[in-house]
């Protein structure tokens, strides 16, 4: 697992680049959160289902994993 930061995959999408976001879900599991949000981006319509898993590992918040569908 590593941390994630959203900033450096804005400019490298074929949709565009990030733009809005709206938070949807943050559901609490005994030992992760994951959390489901709209995301747009640029140059395509509508809205994108985004989600993402976070773990706590040695005191850090970590992303498990991200997508965007």
């Amino acid at each position: 697992m590593v941390a994630l930061s959203l900033l450096p995959l804005a400019g490298k999408v074929s949709e565009g680049r990030m733009g809005g976001n709206t938070c949807d879900h943050i559901a609490r599991r005994t030992d992760s959160v994951a959390v489901t949000w709209r995301q747009q981006f640029t140059k395509a319509s509508g809205d994108f289902v985004a989600e993402m898993v976070l773990v706590q590992v040695g005191g850090k918040h970590l992303a498990d994993h991200a997508m965007v569908f």
